[in-house]
């Protein structure tokens, strides 16, 4: 049984995993990997290679990405999630060698192999996760930000080739999105949580009803604020048909309380409707994804998707907007910005056109600054380039056709008909009729 071991400094190794296991340096080799003392990036690659693949076991830390965790060593806990991975690994070794090596291509059908091998994938309420929860998948698919648990899964889902089920819900923070929230009753009126309850009392007689500390006590019996009568009987003179809700902050009394919250994570405080209810699932690979995942083809290349997981896309319109504030503080400060074009439905082949699509990510998300804005619509990306005047946008236009030469022919990458323009060009000449709204375009 091969262990890949990475400690953090000064964390020395149980002895224990030397004498029963075969520790091996590289995670290609192992049957399991072993974070000790600190979680291990290399890990959660891009690629679902079988690093990425691999069962994980955190030990003496916290890593909510990884398949188990243990607080300390328990030889007992560790040999049963070391199990758990070998079983997992065996689940892995039955699909074809040919489609294993799709899958550590595909990032689709690496993430069908990750949740297969380990018979559904669930959602981890983690103390140590940022938003409070997370799913070990998502170290190889990193997340769009929602908490469905990343873009990959959910394109997925969409297809048919794994199935969900409510696993839990929650209500996440509006500010950062954290579901670590403290949620409870709070008066209506002022917001305080310091309220309590009263007791009601009906009077039959009078039909008089009010709360119970505005009935004069006599003894054990009480007297009617209204008709001053004493009440003997509870049920012949009156009864107690529920309660209300009294803020001790404001004096208000209410027949309901409100909800409220406070996020554990950044303090914020919101009222509940500021946060709808979010569902976490569990995931499983459906027959459909199955024979996907062991014949290797998978029928799932929509570039929107494809390219929502290397850079962040929004509408043509918002990027116009910002086109244009940014074309006026340019004129204000004295600098220009390029707008750059890709046609990313040159190829007509599905297959292709992802593979297309994933490789324009792929570089676009080495090129881009975190000022730069990306819109996709009816199959072009459009790239506006702040600050980038006439003298440098072009030359983001040339890195990128330069780039896919290397991967594609020259009639591909002619076809993607990439320009770069100065943003005042692209403003008041052609772009594409927002009026078109085709299936490709952004939700």
């Amino acid at each position: 049984m091969r262990l890949f071991v990475r400690a953090a400094p000064e964390v020395p190794l149980p002895s224990a995993l030397r004498l029963h296991y075969d520790l091996v340096e590289d995670p290609e080799r192992a049957d399991v990997a072993v974070c000790l003392g600190a979680p291990d990036a290399a890990l959660a690659p891009e690629r679902p290679a079988w690093a990425g693949l691999i069962p994980v076991v955190a030990l003496e830390t916290r890593w909510p990405l990884a398949d188990d965790e243990l607080d300390t060593f328990d030889a007992g806990r560790f040999t049963q999630a070391v199990r758990a991975g070998l079983a997992a690994g065996a689940r892995y070794r039955d699909v074809p060698a040919a489609a294993r090596a799709k899958a550590a291509e595909d990032p689709y059908l690496g993430l069908l192999a990750f949740i297969h091998m380990r018979d559904g994938a669930s959602a981890r309420l983690d103390d140590a996760a940022g938003p409070g929860v997370a799913w070990p998948f998502e170290r190889l698919a990193p997340s769009r930000g929602d908490l469905g648990g990343g873009a990959l899964v959910a394109d997925l889902g969409a297809a048919g080739y794994v199935s969900r089920t409510v696993n839990d819900a929650g209500h996440p923070c509006p500010e950062c999105g954290s579901l670590k929230a403290l949620l409870r009753d709070v008066c209506a009126t002022c917001g305080s949580p310091d309220i309590g309850e009263e007791m009601l009392v009906h009077h039959f007689t009078c039909g008089y009803q009010g709360p119970e500390q505005t009935f004069d006590a006599e003894g054990d019996l009480y007297r009617c604020p209204k008709c001053r009568r004493t009440l003997r009987h509870i049920g012949m003179d009156y009864d107690k048909p529920g309660a209300i809700t009294v803020c001790r902050a404001c004096d208000a009394r209410a027949e309901e309380t409100a909800v409220a919250g406070r996020c554990l994570s950044c303090a914020e405080r919101f009222p509940i409707d500021r946060s709808p209810r979010r569902f976490l699932y569990d995931y499983a690979v459906t027959p459909k994804g199955l024979d996907a995942l062991f014949s290797g083809v998978i029928e799932l290349q929509d570039p929107h998707a494809i390219l929502s997981r290397f850079v962040s896309l929004v509408g043509l319109e918002t990027l116009l907007s910002v086109g244009r504030k940014l074309r006026a503080l340019g004129e204000r400060r004295a600098f220009g910005s390029s707008v750059l074009t890709i046609d990313v439905g040159a190829e007509t082949d599905p297959a292709a056109r992802g593979d297309l699509a994933r490789r324009v990510g792929e570089e676009l998300a080495a090129l881009l600054r975190t000022e730069d804005t990306v819109a996709y619509h009816m199959s072009r990306l459009t790239v506006l380039l702040a600050g980038a005047g006439p003298e440098h946008g072009p030359d983001a236009a040339d890195r990128l056709r330069q780039a896919l030469g290397r991967v594609f022919s020259d009639t591909v990458v002619e076809a993607m008909d990439i320009h770069c323009r100065p943003l005042d060009a692209f403003l008041e000449g052609d772009r594409p009729d927002l009026s078109e709204k085709g299936a490709e375009d952004e939700a």
